[in-house]
């Protein structure tokens, strides 16, 4: 047993490779505690927890708690901004910690709670600043590793480079695999660097390749393929609601879907779905952005171009290359002639 009863003044509490049966903190014992490490209390997998009473509530000032490896702990994991606001790092993997609750906590970096077989719960909402989320081999349904995957992919740390140090991990164990939802999450957080690792979707769920759109100021034709004949869904909007859709019932394997009545020099967002019996694929998230009306497009196979426009005096003429360079030209008079060599994609 642990009991610091009356050390109002303790800060760090460093307890490896012991027995312990109990912690007491006692009254405003632990106000101070910034730092709880008890681990490897016990190196072998036990069928039953031993210690069953961290008293969460009364850490104010807990920065790390470091538990693991003990398989000691039943107890739920309540460490919320409202009790700990000061929370880093959570580090309490092989036990027996049945739930978490880290609502709120903005400055936590990385949480390690696998190896926890009774672990059903894991809430992550408010925690804008994680890193890492390691709950493989625990006991969450695909409700919960949907709530994860989707809090990281609308909230979480994002980046446009590779970062080694973004990672989550959800798979094996008794966790659920992602629904299609989550599923796109998981695309998503690949598309910003995030390592992530889940379990995978039942067998028999198409998988979606070869994404590709084409578009002009008004339409946009969506294409994919799948390795299972099914349907033909893509969602869209020019927000992230996705509040439209448009459906092909017919099963292929090779998809096209158009979109019409889009606004021109407008940014659209989107994503697929496939569906073969009750399973469906997805995507992740994608954008493509339709003509603008004004511009003129060239489909001449000639290698030379002559092209003749008509404005008005004075007007200020921007055309933009296919290298994306910009000519400008101010003219005094109503027509601007323009020859030049193209060059086809490819040639």
């Amino acid at each position: 047993m642990l009991d610091f009863t009356g050390c109002t003044n303790l800060a760090d509490i460093r307890s490896a490779n012991n027995n312990i049966t109990n912690i007491i903190l006692g009254p405003n014992g632990g106000s101070n505690i910034w730092h709880l490490c008890i681990r490897d209390v016990r190196t072998t997998n036990r069928t039953a927890p031993i210690i069953q009473g961290i008293p969460f509530n009364s850490l104010p000032s807990l920065r790390q708690l470091w538990v693991w490896r003990d398989y000691s702990y039943v107890d739920n994991i309540v460490l919320t901004v409202t009790n700990s606001p000061r929370l880093e790092s959570v580090e309490a993997f092989g036990n027996y910690f049945q739930s978490a609750d880290f609502t709120g906590q903005t400055n936590l970096d990385h949480i390690y709670l696998e190896s926890n077989p009774g672990m059903t719960n894991l809430v992550i909402s408010g925690c804008a600043a994680l890193k890492q989320v390691r709950a493989h081999s625990d006991s969450l349904p695909t409700s919960v590793v949907d709530a994860i995957l989707i809090w990281l992919d609308q909230t979480g740390v994002h980046t446009n480079v590779t970062d080694g140090s973004l990672d989550v991990e959800l798979q094996s164990g008794s966790n659920g695999a992602p629904s299609p939802n989550g599923m796109r999450s998981k695309f998503n957080l690949q598309a910003k660097h995030w390592s992530v690792i889940v379990n995978p979707p039942p067998s028999g769920t198409p998988t979606i390749s070869s994404l590709g759109v084409s578009h002009t100021s008004t339409n946009a034709i969506i294409t994919w393929n799948t390795d299972i004949a099914s349907d033909s869904t893509v969602y869209y909007s020019t927000d992230t609601s996705f509040g439209s859709s448009t459906n092909l019932s017919a099963t292929t394997t090779n998809h096209s879907v158009t979109l019409t009545g889009l606004t021109a020099s407008t940014t659209y967002n989107y994503y697929v779905h496939s569906t073969a019996g009750s399973l469906t694929g997805t995507s992740g998230n994608n954008q493509f952005a339709t003509l603008n009306t004004n511009a003129i497009w060239f489909t001449n196979s000639s290698t030379i171009v002559s092209m003749q426009i008509a404005v008005s005096a004075g007007a200020n003429v921007t055309w933009v290359w296919g290298d994306n360079t910009v000519s400008n030209n101010v003219t005094s008079v109503t027509k601007i002639w323009f020859h030049f060599a193209v060059k086809r994609r490819g040639g």
